[in-house]
């Protein structure tokens, strides 16, 4: 894939983050404060976001240090609540006294986020129960109880 058109599908998943907060508002109030940090520059193709959402891109620095740096600047840090999975970012702003909740957690607070939850577990449940063998070892399988069968049925 040209980089072109990988720099596009980013932007477009940065758009379709940005459009899913407008819309769906999981963070509850128009007056609950929404800053989304994204890694490097706008692209050119940038979704503006509507009032209640701030967006801040990193050029200059890694998303999680500048998370960190909001977090680490405010003045109230309890009443912030840092939404990632990222393991070391979850230990350095609950460090500095700010609340920190799973993306799962945070998407669960909306109708249609709680229905893709509820699927995407269902789904990882199926798989968990299914059996899976290699195709190396079904062949191994199947050539070992055909040596079986055939010299069973032969001797008979």
């Amino acid at each position: 894939m040209p980089a072109s058109a990988a720099l596009g599908k980013f932007e477009d998943e940065r758009g379709k983050l940005i459009q899913f907060m407008d819309i769906y508002r999981p963070q509850g109030s128009l007056k609950n404060e929404v800053t989304i940090v994204f890694d490097g520059r706008p692209g050119p193709a940038r979704t503006l976001p509507t009032c209640g959402l701030r967006v801040i891109f990193s050029a200059e620095e890694s998303a999680d240090a500048r998370i960190l740096a909001i977090v680490t600047e405010s003045v109230n840090k309890k009443r912030i609540i840092v939404v990632t999975d990222d393991r070391d970012v979850r230990y350095a702003v609950r460090a500095c006294g700010a609340k920190v909740m799973a993306v799962e957690e945070f998407l669960a607070k909306t109708p249609k986020a709680r229905k893709a939850v509820e699927i995407k577990k269902a789904s990882a449940k199926e798989t968990e129960n299914t059996k899976y063998i290699s195709k190396t070892l079904e062949s191994k399988i199947t050539a070992e109880f055909e040596k079986i069968w055939l010299n069973k049925k032969n001797q008979d």
